[in-house]
């Protein structure tokens, strides 16, 4: 009989210890901790709006939207996401859109003007922002910039 074992057979090691991968994208940069840190103050709060380039590759949404270079995906704590996370390196969660439900993937690389729903409080990256015609950012930046000065 041969040590061996058939082609058809699996080894599998149940000692070693699985690991949860994530979902999102592995590059973070000073700009992602920077995100990623004003996502996290802001959430705590209610709802955030991520308005982001759809067209990059490593985000992953609807196709009916992988065309938009500003596209507003909102995210809260209160929405009871199951599959909801956050890191250094972007959001992910499960989205309703009105074609059903869709695991979106978004790394911070993706998005350049974060901010609550409402509008009072944001922030926006210009680096991100110079890709985007000026009339999609416009109004969103605006918005940021009469509230900064309405709190001074």
């Amino acid at each position: 009989m041969s040590s061996k074992p058939p082609n058809n057979v699996v080894q599998v090691d149940f000692k070693q210890v699985s690991k949860k991968k994530s979902v999102i994208p592995t590059e973070a940069t000073d700009i992602s901790l920077q995100k990623h840190k004003v996502f996290t103050d802001l959430i705590a709060n209610g709802t955030v709006s991520l308005i982001l380039d759809a067209r990059l590759d490593s985000v992953k949404v609807p196709i009916d939207f992988k065309d938009s270079d500003s596209l507003r995906l909102n995210f809260s704590h209160r929405y009871g996401i199951k599959d909801f996370a956050y890191n250094e390196k972007g959001v992910s969660a499960t989205l309703s859109f009105a074609k059903g439900f869709y695991f979106c993937v978004i790394p911070w690389k993706a998005v350049f003007l974060i901010e609550m729903a409402d509008g009072k409080s944001g922030a926006v990256w210009s680096e991100e922002v110079l890709s985007v015609p000026p009339k999609d950012i416009l109004v969103p930046l605006l918005r940021l910039v009469d509230n900064d000065e309405d709190n001074h």
